[in-house]
């Protein structure tokens, strides 16, 4: 009994319209099978035709031949003899219970199998057509990915040209930098020479100021000097050679003769008053009263002096003369040295100021754009990496994919050789 339940609720399931009871099952009448086998042919056909484009059980057509006789050659050559069960025209005209309810399963079978295989083969091709458009997608994919991979190549290669200028720039412009380097040092060693030789005039003029006051304070001294006793001595030498030189300039000239005669004179008077002097003691206070006294004389001894004086002094003031000129001279030069140095400098401070300058703007600017052109090559390294795994992941994803679709292709084509191979025997 709960096999009979269970093929009702089959054919119930597989045939939702078609009428049949537990009653029909237990006795069974041709009207019932006859239904039972159109509507098996008709579902089993409309089946097989789907999965093969052929139907499986074809109208003979047989003239003078009853309905129930084509269905029984119809079925005979489906159904056939199973398992020692072979299907006759009484179990269409006189059907019986067991008989018919072995051949109804048998039927139902068939069709729950041709169903399942539907179902499976739709299923097939539904993954078949996913299958085909992941594959298009992938290849789209991958075209769109060798196409970013050409263009990250061309990016490559145009930013390895980009820095090969670079470095061409960076080393032409390091020789220049040495270049300049070079000149700064020429510059610095003109420099540090002409400092030398500023220091050397400094110091020159420096010792000439340090003459010129020594012979001023000499001068000053010679002539703010007071006659003192061994001074007195000295004069009294300078008269007797003074006197020598009278008489030799009196024989050689007969013009100053009146002058060498009222020189000596002075000489002769002032003599006897150093004779005089010689004969007496006296003091420097007591002498001047005297010579005071004798305003005359002292006045001409005077003269004497102040002449011996300005002839021992003209040597001082020619060499205190020559010295301030050349002082003038110095000056002036360590003026135009300062001036020649002050525009150097300046000169070289700006060109010194203008390069570094230059040179701080032109290497930020190589940093900057060597910092954008590193970090834009390895971002564009990164997405080549990124693109070549990804693209690697495709190409994996596409071997399996394409891998497991040929496999279901295998098999759904194996099975449909199978199947119209047992449809053909079948037949025949």
């Amino acid at each position: 009994m709960e096999d009979m339940e269970d093929l009702l609720n089959i054919i119930k399931v597989c045939w939702p319209k078609f009428t049949i009871s537990k009653q029909d099952l237990l006795y069974p009448t041709q009207e019932l099978v006859v239904r039972f086998y159109n509507n098996f042919i008709e579902d089993y056909n409309e089946k097989v035709t789907y999965l093969t484009g052929v139907p499986v059980i074809t109208d003979f057509n047989v003239i003078d031949c009853e309905p129930e006789q084509q269905l029984f050659i119809q079925l005979s050559r489906l159904l056939g003899e199973i398992d020692g069960l072979k299907f006759t025209l009484a179990d269409i005209y006189r059907p019986l219970p067991v008989r018919t309810k072995n051949f109804f399963k048998i039927c139902i079978h068939l069709v729950v199998f041709t169903e399942n295989l539907q179902n499976e083969t739709d299923e097939l091709s539904r993954n078949v057509f996913q299958m085909k458009q992941d594959v298009t997608n992938l290849s789209a994919e991958q075209q769109t990915l060798l196409s970013e991979i050409n263009d990250n190549a061309e990016n490559k290669a145009e930013l390895e040209e980009n820095i090969n200028l670079l470095k061409l720039h960076y080393v032409t412009t390091k020789d220049s930098f040495k270049e300049i380097k070079v000149l700064k040092a020429v510059r610095q060693k003109a420099f540090l020479e002409k400092k030398n030789l500023l220091e050397n005039c400094k110091c020159e003029l420096q010792n000439g100021e340090h003459e010129l006051h020594y012979l001023e304070n000499k001068e000053k001294d010679l002539l703010e000097q007071k006659i003192t006793e061994n001074e007195h001595q000295n004069i009294l030498h300078t008269l007797n050679a003074m006197k020598n030189e009278f008489d030799t300039l009196n024989v050689d000239d007969d013009d100053i003769g009146s002058g060498l005669i009222y020189e000596n004179q002075v000489l002769q008077h002032t003599k006897d008053l150093i004779r005089l002097l010689d004969n007496c003691d006296f003091t420097v206070l007591t002498q001047i009263k005297k010579l005071i006294q004798k305003e005359d004389e002292f006045k001409i001894l005077l003269n004497t002096v102040d002449k011996l004086t300005s002839t021992r002094l003209n040597p001082n003031k020619l060499e205190r003369i020559k010295t301030e000129e050349k002082l003038v001279v110095v000056k002036q030069q360590l003026a135009d040295l300062q001036n020649e140095f002050k525009n150097i400098k300046d000169s070289y401070e700006i060109s010194l100021n203008t390069f570094l300058q230059d040179y701080q703007k032109f290497k930020d600017y190589i940093e900057d754009e060597s910092n954008t052109n590193c970090n834009a090559i390895l971002c564009y390294k990164k997405n080549i990496e990124e693109l070549k795994e990804r693209c690697n992941e495709l190409k994996k994803a596409f071997a399996t994919q394409y891998i497991r679709v040929s496999s279901v292709e295998k098999k759904v084509l194996d099975e449909f050789q199978e199947t119209l191979l047992r449809f053909k025997q079948m037949e025949e």
